[in-house]
């Protein structure tokens, strides 16, 4: 991908209590299949400052592929159950996608 782009997911209050600190676990996978590209984004998202929103300079997705990000929200306490993916195919230079990656963690804390 030839341009600059973000991926940004975001929580709202329904999902648990507010003093719960929440973020994102990333995982890529590719079509066709490239584990060393997989892993290498994987690694790049999960290890952002801030994983509810990654950003991705120029270039740093391969022509060729087609990419599917999911995340799944985590808590201080618990990791959801449901993962929520969106898909990206990467031909010469496409313009940035624009998607929302919504989902819900329910944990019950006793």
């Amino acid at each position: 991908m030839c341009e600059n782009f973000g991926i940004s997911a975001s929580i709202h209050p329904i999902v648990g209590p507010v003093y719960y600190s929440y973020t994102f676990l990333w995982s890529v996978t590719t079509q066709p299949t490239n584990e060393t590209e997989e892993g290498r984004l994987s690694d790049l998202m999960n290890a952002a400052i801030d994983t509810a929103s990654v950003y991705f300079p120029s270039n740093t997705l391969l022509p060729g592929y087609t990419y599917n990000f999911a995340a799944t929200i985590k808590s201080d306490y618990a990791i959801s159950e449901v993962t929520h993916s969106i898909n990206i195919q990467v031909t010469e230079c496409p313009s940035p996608p624009d998607f929302n990656l919504t989902g819900i963690l329910y944990s019950i804390i006793q």
